[in-house]
């Protein structure tokens, strides 16, 4: 007869949990309001095809997302921005250039680890730089100054200095980028997803598939993906994130055209 001690087991120490528990606490603090919508990717299936066929870099949909993002910030710069505590109170500080935090995942052995990689300035670098990027970010995740970043530092510090970025804007470019970051786990299936963290706005998508749309009156099958945007309350109105997140829909299906990229 099993004893209560032979039903489970303690696994060893983990840097990598003691740390996510840490931010994961920072996390719980954020009051988000989330956005989601059935994206029509038909446009973007066109210029991935097109782009292959003239024997160019294939873009991934990550790639697209993220330069619709870029585009819609750029006119949206109040999406730009995240709230710092000063000593005279909270004011907005805004982001002079567009960084995008990327979602990546990195095994090691037995060990399952999610991180941010910062794309610089992803608002010079057009569709193509944007998925050269990812490609080598994909290529090498272990060798991320991120990553090392987590490793370097005993588990209690680095969540201590996670925090600390918050404390001035200098120290948040530096380590977490700008307003945005983005995942996707539509590689394993998964259809939707709502994704609350640090960053004052927050996107996912699922899987890219056929589904039925409505076009022009007609039913049909179309390319499409669950599309989310969470942002932290404090930052704007329900309105202005609304508007910025329409577009960022909008340019996905077709409304700019990639090829001029």
């Amino acid at each position: 007869m099993l004893t209560p001690m032979d039903t489970y087991r303690l696994l060893r120490r983990n840097h990598y949990l003691s740390t996510q528990v840490g931010l994961v606490k920072e996390w719980r603090d954020q009051d988000v309001v989330a956005f989601s919508q059935l994206v029509d990717f038909t446009a973007v299936e066109l210029e991935r095809d097109r782009r292959q066929s003239e024997g160019r870099l294939k873009p991934s949909y990550t790639a697209f997302v993220i330069a619709s993002i870029v585009r819609s910030l750029k006119e949206h710069p109040k999406l730009n921005r995240f709230v710092y505590r000063s000593l005279i109170g909270y004011r907005w500080a805004q982001f002079e250039q567009i960084d995008m935090a990327v979602g990546v995942e990195v095994i090691e052995e037995d060990l399952d680890i999610a991180y941010a990689s910062i794309i610089r300035n992803a608002g010079q670098l057009g569709l193509d730089g944007i998925a050269n990027a990812l490609s080598q970010v994909a290529s090498s995740p272990s060798e991320s100054i991120q990553l090392k970043r987590l490793k370097r530092f005993p588990a209690t510090l680095v969540a201590v200095l996670a925090r600390a970025t918050g404390l001035h804007p200098k120290f948040w470019v530096r380590f977490r980028g700008g307003s945005c970051a983005i995942t996707s786990p539509a590689k394993y299936g998964v259809e939707s997803v709502l994704v609350k963290s640090c960053w004052p706005v927050q996107f996912a998508f699922g899987k890219v598939k056929a589904r039925p749309m409505v076009v022009d009156g007609q039913c049909v099958p179309r390319q499409s993906a669950m599309l989310s945007m969470s942002w932290h309350r404090e930052l704007t109105t329900g309105a202005v994130a609304a508007r910025f997140f329409e577009q960022v829909v909008q340019q996905l299906e077709g409304s700019i055209d990639f090829g001029q990229q």
